[in-house]
């Protein structure tokens, strides 16, 4: 059905479509770029129902599932270290949460994007229709969700810098339906140092960013202290126990099954030289946890200047678990270190409404939408 775009309702033009004339220069212009000869311009989503939601879902749940098996088994059957337990079920877990995550924000995103000659409709659970003179700036930026961050989002601002819409899915052609829509809606590309404004809404959700980005900032920058500390610590008690340790004797004040039912433990006192006490919580075996009891001593080597460094001559587990070595708790805090100084100019960036674009191999900084 031909009618002029002049006589349309500018709020509703779902299922509208719009045979090409020559009397908008703007549409001509549009029809012509796109090589279409019928309303509407059509942008589809690559993800689906089930590509986009039910499959996250059955893997997040399958993840957290395995994950979560995993673990009981490390408690109560594998003795394993900290990189299998980890391995095998804080990293499936982690992977199960972001599912989740990618699956609720892709039934949110939109399917379609319709370019009419009148403005724009996106189509998801409930489609929204944006006349063209309602919008008046296009910004594109990086997905803030962790399940979805290879996405763009595009949010249509009004007059006031305020968003309209928001375009949020995965769309192969993201380039052309941004500058179809600039296009159509009468926007001049700013120049690349022109000033960049951040909406009260960019305000709003960048402040929710940077305190979770903080949060995990003083986290890894507590661990990139704590663990060279700790790493450090341990090198000089194994190097002390070896040049300056002695013989003597401990006595067992506690002898007990740690939680989950498999790992017996034994805490003894050590006497220094200058009479002060330290307790050693420490694994045996359970060959060794047999004979011992509460009141007796057990023979201990130990550093007489420095009573808390000692460890027991025979019986007791020490681990090879390689994340316990000093050299590895080095390692870590160094990475706790680097993704501290990383992580903070974000938070600091997010909070005053900025984001961090990567595209096409260049950084550069773009309001929040």
């Amino acid at each position: 059905m031909n009618q002029d775009p002049s006589q349309q309702p500018t709020k509703s033009f779902t299922g509208n479509p719009y045979e090409i004339t020559a009397k908008s220069n703007s549409t001509a212009e549009i029809a012509d770029a796109a090589s279409v000869r019928q309303w509407p311009v059509t942008f589809v989503s690559s993800t689906s129902d089930i590509t986009g939601v039910i499959l996250p879902m059955i893997l997040g749940s399958f993840a957290c599932f395995f994950g979560l098996v995993m673990f009981a088994l490390h408690l109560f059957v594998i003795r394993g270290g900290q990189m299998s337990l980890h391995t095998t079920s804080t990293m499936p877990m982690i992977c199960g949460v972001f599912a989740f995550m990618a699956a609720v924000a892709n039934r949110k995103a939109v399917r379609e994007v319709h370019l009419w000659p009148q403005g724009i409709e996106l189509v998801r659970k409930q489609s929204q229709t944006i006349p063209w003179e309602d919008i008046s700036a296009v910004r594109v930026a990086d997905s803030t969700n962790p399940g979805t961050m290879l996405h763009k989002v595009i949010t249509l601002a009004g007059a006031d810098n305020e968003p309209v819409g928001t375009i949020n899915g995965a769309f192969k052609d993201t380039d052309e339906l941004v500058r179809l829509i600039r296009t159509m809606a009468a926007i001049q590309t700013e120049p690349s140092n022109a000033p960049k404004t951040v909406s009260q809404a960019g305000i709003k959700k960048g402040r929710r960013t940077a305190l979770i980005t903080g949060m995990g900032a003083l986290l890894l920058g507590s661990a990139g202290i704590f663990l060279p500390l700790e790493a450090y610590w341990k090198h000089q008690a194994k190097s002390l126990l070896s040049s300056s340790g002695v013989d003597g004797q401990g006595v067992v004040t506690e002898r007990f099954v740690a939680p989950n039912g498999v790992t017996h433990r034994i805490r003894y006192d050590v006497t220094g030289n200058d009479g002060s006490v330290e307790s050693h919580n420490v694994e045996v075996t359970e060959a060794f946890y047999q004979s011992v009891t509460e009141g007796g001593t057990v023979d201990v080597r130990y550093v007489p200047d420095r009573p808390d460094i000692s460890e027991l001559v025979t019986g007791q587990v020490i681990s090879d678990d390689m994340m316990d070595s000093p050299l590895m708790g080095l390692l870590l805090g160094c990475v706790g270190i680097v993704a501290t100084l990383f992580m903070v100019p974000i938070a600091i960036l997010s909070w005053k409404g900025y984001d961090i674009d990567f595209t096409k191999g260049k950084f550069k900084i773009v309001p929040l939408g």
